[in-house]
């Protein structure tokens, strides 16, 4: 099996809780939840899963079979790779990097927190 995806991984700011604040300083601590993969998806166009006895799979009820079950574990896949640590810090590095823009513009600095760490 080849298979071509990507995922979306977010941080759920609607839980963000202020943990600290200095209108004087302008500075605020904000702790935030870990990030979460929220949709895994599959380039269907461009996986292919091949059949080691026949090479790629033709056109039939159980070659379609296997590649409905193939898609569901492939997706799977990806949905278990985007979660894994090295991208759960690219995502926490690129939501606090955008936040502290954000809270900078305005003339705050931003201290992030993340829960369970």
């Amino acid at each position: 099996m080849l298979i071509k995806g990507d995922a979306l991984l977010s941080v759920d700011l609607t839980a963000a809780k202020v943990v600290a604040k200095d209108p004087e300083k302008k500075t605020i601590t904000l702790l935030l939840p870990q990030p979460r993969v929220v949709q895994p998806r599959i380039d269907h166009n461009r996986t292919v899963v091949y059949d080691w006895r026949k090479g790629l799979l033709r056109s039939s009820q159980v070659a379609n079979d296997i590649w409905k079950d193939a898609m569901k574990y492939a997706q799977e896949i990806v949905e278990r790779t985007a979660g894994e640590e090295d991208n759960l810090n690219l995502s926490r590095i690129q939501a606090e990097s955008a936040l502290k823009e954000i809270y900078n513009y305005v003339g705050w600095t931003l201290d992030v927190q993340w829960e369970g760490r």
